[in-house]
């Protein structure tokens, strides 16, 4: 018997180990996302209308001998099928290090599902108020698109692979950093956004890691890095590769309300009556305090006093559709906790008590009866969206 249990107990662990096990549970997601984001150009292809890879591709040296290696449909299945997909999973596997399954793939496909113009919340009052159904989709193509799609995937992975790793040796460290400043050569304010993250995340692991070390050699490898993206930015922004431009910037209510407001606002109350270690709540998310106040800081000073800014109009500042979901894995996080009872303290009174309950069974134990809904919703918007622009497309 007890040879029995050693044997189920090593299987467990191979299949902890075996990163393909760990992983199976998104096929599904990818096996979603590429049936839908098929729906676009290569649908479009295949039902005869003459659909070029160059209306929505530019002619850069790269992207021609993709273009000679697979031609015009293998192309607009890479850019419109497979960088996307990619992109959705990766999103998926970077939100799920904080969050459950449910919540992860919810917020992708949120994430993913941009149109310029047609947000989701509009789709929804259509839906809902006016009982439309394909009208109520978008007319144009996902944000995530062509060229966007790579450089957001670009984004995507490196993200992903600076957060999976808890040690950096010298040697990670500058291949890191040294890649998110060279990022700038694909978009110069995502590469300030990712160099934004990167500092603060590494910095905390540093000390972390390295508790019985001089600090001085911290502060020195501090400064290497520091020295590393200086360089590498210097040289890609000499080079004048994207012209300076003033960019309109409109920023409503509903943009600091979703984005910064209620996030915080939730992460405040979580505070309270989840008692939550302050150390824990400042330490393990403060890269991303350090990207809400880059972001905050950067649109208040463009507001007043406009400036020239390096812009790739190939990309759009790809990395805020990832960041403005982001923000809210802090609260999130905290808020979907296992419920705990308390016996001392403030959170042990009746009121504190009551909240952590509901908060729990809201976002947690039955969060998945409007999760599924969210995600369902979100699919029949993309479908009613590519069949809105394949209308759009013939007519």
């Amino acid at each position: 018997m007890q040879n029995i249990q050693n044997t189920c107990q090593i299987y467990r662990s191979e299949i902890k180990e075996n990163v393909f096990i760990r992983n199976l549970w998104l096929l599904p997601i990818g096996i979603l996302s590429l049936c839908l984001f098929s729906l676009w150009g290569v649908l479009q292809s295949f039902l005869g209308i003459n659909y070029s890879v160059w209306e929505f591709l530019p002619k850069t040296p790269f992207n021609n001998f993709l273009f000679d290696i697979f031609g015009n449909l293998g192309l607009i299945v890479l850019y419109q099928v497979i960088f996307p997909s990619l992109c959705l999973i990766m999103l998926t596997k970077i939100l799920n290090k904080y969050l459950d399954r449910l919540w992860s793939v919810a917020i992708s496909l949120l994430a993913i599902f941009v149109f310029i113009g047609h947000p989701f919340r509009l789709f929804f009052n259509k839906l809902l108020l006016n009982g439309e159904l394909i009208k109520s989709g978008a007319e144009v193509m996902p944000a995530i698109f062509g060229q966007k799609s790579l450089t957001f995937l670009c984004f995507i992975l490196l993200f992903y692979f600076s957060v999976n790793y808890f040690k950096f040796p010298s040697k990670r460290l500058s291949v890191l950093t040294i890649l998110w400043a060279f990022y700038a050569k694909l978009s110069p304010i995502d590469s300030l956004f990712g160099l934004t993250f990167w500092f603060p995340y590494f910095i905390i692991r540093l000390f972390r890691q390295n508790h019985d070390k001089e600090r001085v050699e911290i502060y020195k490898e501090i400064l290497m890095q520091a020295f590393n993206a200086f360089v590498i930015l210097y040289l890609i922004f000499s080079m004048r590769i994207y012209e300076n431009v003033y960019i309109p910037v409109k920023m409503n209510a509903y943009y600091y309300t979703a984005y910064f407001i209620i996030p915080l606002l939730l992460t405040f109350c979580a505070y309270f009556f989840q008692r939550i270690d302050k150390y824990e709540l400042f330490f393990k998310f403060w890269h991303v305090y350090m990207l809400m106040i880059f972001e905050i800081i950067l649109v208040i000073l463009y507001g007043i006093f406009p400036f020239k800014i390096p812009f790739n109009p190939l990309d759009g500042y790809s990395s805020l559709f990832f960041l403005h979901f982001y923000y809210w894995v802090v609260p999130l996080y905290y808020i979907t906790k296992p419920y705990k009872e308390f016996t001392t303290g403030s959170e042990s009174t009746k009121f504190m008590e009551g909240i952590r309950k509901y908060t729990y069974l809201i976002f947690s134990k039955y969060s998945f009866i409007y999760l599924y809904i969210i995600i369902f919703l979100l699919i029949l918007f993309a479908v009613f969206s590519a069949i809105n622009n394949y209308t759009v497309s013939i007519s």
